[in-house]
């Protein structure tokens, strides 16, 4: 336990930060969550206005130093992206799960 009057203060300090960070992490990505939601029902309408509650969020995250300003633009580019595509009617498969599949192996060698 801390002694000094600056520690113990500055304890308080930090726990009351953490506090704020982990409310702002959980409704960023709750935010987040219901864009994908929407996205899966094939809700055009709904994941517009959730992508826009997202966008808010992320930006009010990265202001906030919760997030890096990096990892914000990257999630709300795949938001964006997958909306798009429900917009459009395109397929919105992810650039990373397509790479993931692997190639299929010929049985023919001999």
């Amino acid at each position: 336990m801390a002694h000094h009057t600056a520690t113990q203060k500055s304890l308080r300090q930090s726990g009351k930060r953490r506090e704020l960070n982990v409310f702002r992490l959980t409704k960023m990505r709750n935010s987040c969550k219901s864009v994908e939601a929407a996205v899966e029902k094939k809700d055009a309408k709904t994941a517009q206005e959730a992508l826009k509650e997202a966008q808010s969020d992320l930006a009010r995250a990265v202001k906030n130093d919760v997030i890096k300003a990096g990892q914000a633009s990257r999630k709300l580019s795949r938001l964006n992206a997958q909306v798009k595509a429900l917009a459009t009617g395109t397929s919105a498969a992810p650039a990373a799960a397509q790479a993931k599949k692997a190639p299929k192996k010929s049985a023919a060698k001999k």
